[in-house]
């Protein structure tokens, strides 16, 4: 082990991994989804990340395996995922015969979750570009640096945001050489019985839904991976019931069983849970796939502008973050008893988050009064029928709750209460204080004080 100039690790993988944990079966969503639009949307707008696509495609080209180029690209993620406050490794991976370079890389940038550390979320996609079909792919613009730059913005949008699982965005090399170095990364974290909640992959975004003249391979595409049908629930629950996009072909489409070849696929075929985001059905339907003319000039042309790019983008990345949200989080569960018929004890202790400890509880009485704490004894005021509702807030997000009602009949009214009588405060008596010579002279000056006061009232009179 040893580190570099920028303080970044860099971890040596081995290929030829034995031994292998059994396969994980896909994560099944609850049966209530969390409610992820009462949820910040993220900061990051689509002109930042197209921005970002065009200045890293062109500064860091070309991007083959193993050569200068793909170096500094690597270089480059680690260094911008470091400023966002993740931990970095770089993983160096042996590529297998035939590969361009001697080691392929991951960048694995790591937050820690909060209350589920050992869990994970992975946002994966390739920076390196082809060399071959049609010539270099010089830039990669779409090919991936859309891809590349979508992680890199989503690293961006997740930095304050607090999350239950640790958070892991992988730039990897060595996909255009036929996934070897997700591969061998994949491998090895299975070794290490790595629990993940879901993988998502990145691969040419953005000329998605909307573009300007949609074509037979227009959609802002999602997949799921073999065997994550139940992923789907998700799919819809946050782009058509929460986020609103519009659910139809060369629209929004949920894709079923991912027909794309990427990274993502290293782990859906060990067993990990998988979906994937693209703009356009299929790698060829981007007429510059690994072509020389993978620009932005290309990309803007097909979407039909710079705008459409952008929208295209920053659709993707919502929709991306607010699944990521969904499977982190699960809703809180109100479970509310009442007990007593006048005063009545309301105990909602046994409410529970599947993440942590609920942050809270409100109560309404149904009296038109309210009280909070898990368990709470209120007093009605006259005898009667009522419904009381508990409030039980998320563990991570108080706004996010759910609510238990428990009806009541109350026969014992709470005994009326009066205000104490206000005490009249006696004045106490002037010149009682001191010995008695001091008496004397206190009421002999009270007397002077009086006579004078009578003479100035008099005064006023006749005045």
């Amino acid at each position: 082990m040893t580190r570099t100039g920028t303080g970044l690790r860099i971890v040596a993988l081995a290929l030829g991994l034995a031994g292998l944990a059994p396969g994980l079966a896909a994560a099944a969503p609850s049966s209530v989804l969390f409610d992820v639009g009462k949820l910040p949307l993220p900061a990051v707008q689509g002109k930042e990340i197209a921005d970002s696509v065009a200045s890293f495609s062109t500064t860091y080209a070309p991007r083959v395996t193993g050569t200068p180029g793909d170096e500094d690209a690597a270089q480059f993620l680690a260094a911008e995922a470091k400023a966002l406050g993740y931990e970095v490794e770089v993983v160096r991976v042996p590529l297998a015969p035939g590969g361009q370079g001697t080691a392929g890389t991951a960048v694995v940038a790591t937050r820690k979750g909060r209350t589920r550390p050992d869990d994970h979320l992975l946002f994966m996609g390739h920076y390196d570009t082809v060399a071959g079909f049609g010539g270099v792919t010089t830039e990669g613009a779409y090919d991936n640096g859309a891809g590349t730059m979508m992680i890199l913005n989503l690293a961006k949008a997740f930095a304050t945001v607090p999350t239950n699982r640790t958070l892991q965005f992988i730039f990897y090399n060595g996909e255009e050489e036929g996934l070897i170095t997700s591969e061998a990364h994949a491998q090895s974290e299975k070794a290490k019985d790595k629990k993940v909640r879901a993988a998502f992959g990145f691969d040419m975004t953005g000329i998605a839904w909307p573009v300007a003249a949609p074509d037979a391979s227009s959609c802002l595409c999602i997949w799921h991976g073999e065997d994550d049908e139940a992923l789907e629930k998700v799919q819809r629950h946050v782009n058509f019931k929460t986020l609103g996009y519009p659910d139809g072909e060369n629209l929004v489409e949920l894709r079923g069983v991912n027909a794309r070849n990427s990274d993502e696929r290293s782990w859906d075929i060990l067993g990990y849970p998988v979906m994937r985001w693209a703009g356009r059905r299929t790698a060829a339907s981007y007429p510059a796939y690994h072509m020389p003319d993978d620009t932005m000039a290309t990309i803007d042309r097909v979407a039909g502008g710079r705008t459409f790019f952008e929208q295209g983008l920053r659709n993707t990345l919502v929709s991306a973050f607010y699944s990521a949200l969904t499977l982190d989080n699960e809703m809180p569960v109100a479970q509310v008893t009442a007990t007593g018929s006048g005063p009545v004890t309301f105990d909602a202790s046994g409410s529970t988050d599947g993440d942590g400890v609920p942050s809270g509880v409100s109560w309404d009485f149904g009296d038109g009064t309210t009280g909070t704490g898990a368990m709470v004894t209120h007093a009605y005021a006259k005898p009667g029928t009522f419904t009381a509702v508990a409030r039980v807030a998320d563990s991570l997000w108080p706004q996010v709750a759910t609510t238990a009602k428990v009806t009541v009949t109350v026969t014992t009214a709470a005994a009326p209460t009066t205000p104490a009588a206000a005490k009249k405060k006696k004045k106490a008596k002037p010149c009682t204080k001191g010995s008695k010579r001091k008496r004397a002279a206190c009421r002999r000056a009270l007397a002077r004080k009086k006579a004078a006061a009578r003479r100035r009232a008099a005064a006023r009179r006749r005045g």
